[in-house]
């Protein structure tokens, strides 16, 4: 299936929210490649890929594109003076998978804990493509003075676990020629049609 049929059939009203029993998915961005603002992207939003998903009282926010900023807002206006924990996964790390973190209001807050979790392999790994974007002359801060409790861990195993949340496992959609991956969480026929 098409990711963007995936998508459609995920969330049908198309309004970015989906919700399920305990489980609540919010699109904060659905673009590829480029942020693009304006009259004519109003119906389905402007901002590259980024999807936070609440399970079992856990954060999980797939993709750090430029609608990751707005999700950053929204987290730090929730949580206020309480610590913000959540667990990012990056699908694949082209630009517009990534572009958003260093925006990111709650990496700028020393009470946060951000978990990074992907799979580069093919490079420098994910750590450093990820710092790579955040060096001079690209941007004026570094990862490493970001003052939240940053983790990154590469993923070798396609299963894995979030805390309480649902276990998921990383497919290569058939549709896709590329290494890229389909997020599944168990429960949900398709979180994320990479």
């Amino acid at each position: 299936m098409h990711p963007a049929l995936a998508l459609r059939q995920l969330v049908p009203s198309l309004k970015g929210e989906f919700h399920r029993a305990d489980t609540r998915i919010k699109l904060w961005g659905v673009r590829g490649f480029i942020p693009v603002p304006g009259p004519s992207t109003v119906r389905y939003g402007g901002n590259t890929t980024c999807v936070e998903v609440r399970a079992d009282g856990e954060i999980i926010v797939v993709d750090a594109g430029s609608g990751i900023r707005f999700l950053g807002m929204h987290l730090s206006e929730e949580f206020g003076e309480r610590p913000i924990r959540l667990t990012l996964l990056i699908s694949h790390t082209h630009w517009d998978h990534i572009q958003g973190l260093p925006f990111f209001q709650p990496a700028y807050e020393s009470k946060n804990q951000i978990r990074v979790l992907g799979h580069e392999g093919a490079r420098a790994g994910l750590a450093a493509i990820i710092a790579g974007q955040m060096e001079t002359p690209f941007f004026p801060l570094s990862m490493v003075d970001l003052p939240s409790n940053i983790t990154i861990n590469e993923l070798n195993e396609m299963e894995f676990s979030i805390e309480s949340a649902c276990a998921l496992d990383v497919r290569k959609p058939p549709w896709h020629l590329r290494r890229l991956s389909a997020l599944h969480l168990r429960g949900l026929d398709q979180l994320f049609p990479g």
